[in-house]
């Protein structure tokens, strides 16, 4: 008598889960997208860390963007990536996939924290030096308006935007073990 096996995406789901056992996605300042700062000598993850943190020797107060991200998410992320593991294993998409899909995610709540977080607000003093800023970025660059110099740099309070290059340096790295 000949016995035969119909596999029916049973190895492929093992093979997925030991390809994911012990795999991550790391979100945040990582990998290549960890430039230096446009105004300072650090990187970003530097200086994401002062304001998540805080600085009191040179009067930063703690902007905590990423724990708030997470902890205004977490409900949310735990049901995001139970969808994604169900699509694994019904081979919809790969380990590696589905890291990256719930890292992306994450990235975007992130991004959104830093624009829209209810943080304390700047100093006057620092509203003031950033306005500083656009007047003279605005007498360096004949034709251009207080818009046009507003759309380029936050300018006003918003605490975490000065540039954008923080928020546009938030990333995440997949690491399949």
């Amino acid at each position: 008598m000949t016995v035969q096996v119909v596999d029916k995406g049973w190895e492929r789901i093992v093979r997925e889960l030991g390809a994911s056992d012990g795999s991550f996605v790391k979100v945040g300042f990582v990998g290549e997208n960890n430039p230096q700062h446009k105004n300072s000598k650090m990187d970003m993850a530097s200086l994401a860390a002062i304001h998540e943190f805080g600085a009191d020797e040179v009067s930063i107060p703690a902007r905590p963007f990423m724990s708030q991200a997470f902890d205004k998410n977490r409900g949310e992320l735990n049901d995001f990536i139970s969808r994604e593991y169900n699509r694994v294993l019904t081979g919809q998409q790969d380990a590696e996939g589905g890291l990256k899909r719930i890292g992306d995610w994450f990235k975007g709540k992130i991004q959104k924290e830093i624009k829209d977080g209810d943080f304390k607000s700047l100093a006057a003093s620092t509203i003031a030096a950033k306005s500083r800023k656009i007047v003279a970025a605005i007498k360096r660059k004949k034709g251009a308006t207080t818009t046009d110099e507003k759309r380029r740099s936050s300018g006003g309070s918003t605490p975490l935007i000065e540039t954008g290059q923080m928020m546009q340096s938030v990333d995440h790295e997949v690491v399949m073990k």
